[in-house]
């Protein structure tokens, strides 16, 4: 018979085989966004592929909320309802239409490659703000290694004829997508970490859909939505803005926002395996 320091350590094993198997499910489904974000841009407006994106999100996001038993209903509390418009702004609004944007001009892969420098800005963040969670000697190299190792992959670009001007562009704005969402991560795990990961998620949302509305309606002079761009609005809606996003929340919670940050080290994995980084191929 087991003692109760084996059986704890058991349950702390399978934990930590949880977390690490979230992890990993999360960087599958993130990773696989970067085209289906390719395909929906290019039959719709950026601004228009957002909001559709938010409200599939809320529908699964309420869904599951409901069927956990938790509130759905948001805090009254001004502070509380503050932070999460702000978190629906640096996660949703900003960084999702700046993706959306710069899909245009470059290739899914390439989008997949600079998302890598998510956890590096989330690093620097935690290193100005967070004195409780400061950056080791061994995050330090991996933030260099992160660092060198984008800049391998990005470099074979810059000299190709396919990068345009409208390419760099593109570019530069998946790094500001990128420096948002390091921004959402620490507001998350600082003020909103106490809701649960499931109920931050739609509360999110549905500030980011109410904040959508109003680019959607002057930035769209019509909608034409494809079957393709509807499957792909809805895998981005229910999988990766929805299920994927409440499991990052909680292993934010578990883990913190410069460890959790890394499953952007997976993206490309994924994200490389569709289309070559500086193909013109969508």
């Amino acid at each position: 018979m087991s003692s109760p320091i084996q059986r704890t350590g058991t349950v702390i094993r399978r934990a930590g085989v949880v977390r690490v198997a979230v992890f990993v499910i999360i960087g599958v489904i993130w990773g696989s966004n970067f085209l289906f974000v390719k395909v929906a841009v290019m039959t719709m407006s950026p601004e228009a592929y957002v909001l559709l994106r938010s409200v599939a999100a809320v529908l699964m996001l309420a869904s599951l909320t409901a069927a956990s038993g938790e509130r759905l209903t948001p805090p009254r509390d001004r502070a509380a309802l503050t932070d999460i418009i702000l978190c629906g702004l640096t996660y949703n609004l900003v960084p999702v239409t700046a993706l959306a944007i710069g899909e245009r001009y470059i290739s899914s892969a390439l989008a997949s490659i600079l998302t890598v420098t998510t956890p590096i800005w989330t690093t620097a963040l935690t290193r100005l703000t967070i004195r409780d969670d400061r950056p080791t000697v061994v995050n330090y190299v991996g933030l260099i290694l992160g660092l060198v190792g984008t800049a391998l992959l990005v470099a074979p670009g810059l000299g190709n004829s396919n990068m345009t001007s409208r390419s760099q562009v593109g570019a530069i704005l998946v790094v500001v997508a990128a420096v948002s969402t390091a921004v959402s991560f620490l507001i998350q795990q600082r003020r909103l970490s106490h809701f649960h990961p499931l109920q931050s998620a739609l509360w999110q949302m549905e500030a980011t859909v109410l904040m959508a509305i109003p680019s959607a309606y002057f930035m769209t002079d019509h909608l034409e939505v494809s079957l393709a761009g509807m499957m792909a609005v809805l895998f981005v809606g229910f999988l990766a803005a929805g299920v994927a996003l409440a499991a990052f929340f909680w292993l934010l919670r578990e883990w913190g926002p410069r460890r959790a940050s890394t499953v952007c080290y997976l993206l490309p994995i994924t994200g490389m395996h569709w289309v070559p980084p500086y193909s013109t191929k969508s």
